[in-house]
């Protein structure tokens, strides 16, 4: 179940039942900018939430697992370059898996705030559905998303 229902996002934009699959794409959409700005994934229940955390050691162990069969097969190559983009590949699929683990373990459970954010960046990409977008720059969020986000974000780096 997302975080925020369709019905609630329909209302938000003010479109009839007909606008579902593509009010659906986009909300699933914004969740997902807004998880990825914030470094953290959101549930809507503090049960959901520990319910993904309890998957955290098989994620774990099956990245291990991918990460060791990787570097093994790195080792068969024997042409350096090969080899060594081969190792480079697992590692960077090992360094994705160790965020999406990170991103569970700073999950947290859905608040107003987090709600009103995705519920904007839903309407920034319902009203805006071409790629150029007078006077916005396409690597930002939407201002008024974004200040209700950045108090939630984390692991920012330098």
């Amino acid at each position: 179940m997302p975080v925020i229902d369709i019905e609630k996002a329909k209302t938000h934009l003010r479109v009839d039942d007909d606008a579902g699959d593509d009010v659906a794409i986009k909300l699933a959409s914004a969740i997902d900018i807004a998880e990825q700005y914030l470094n953290r994934k959101i549930y809507e229940s503090a049960q959901s939430l520990k319910d993904a955390k309890s998957t955290i050691p098989a994620l774990v162990n099956e990245a291990t697992q991918q990460y060791g069969e990787s570097i093994a097969n790195a080792q068969g190559i024997l042409d350096r370059s090969f080899q060594k983009s081969a190792i480079e590949a697992a590692k960077s699929n090992k360094d994705d898996a160790l965020r999406a683990v990170r991103m569970i373990e700073l999950g947290i459970v859905v608040n107003p705030s987090l709600e009103i954010g995705i519920l904007m960046l839903l309407g920034h990409l319902y009203a805006n559905r071409e790629d150029v977008v007078a006077g916005l720059s396409v690597a930002e969020l939407p201002k008024s998303s974004e200040s209700f986000l950045v108090p939630y974000r984390k692991d920012l780096g330098v």
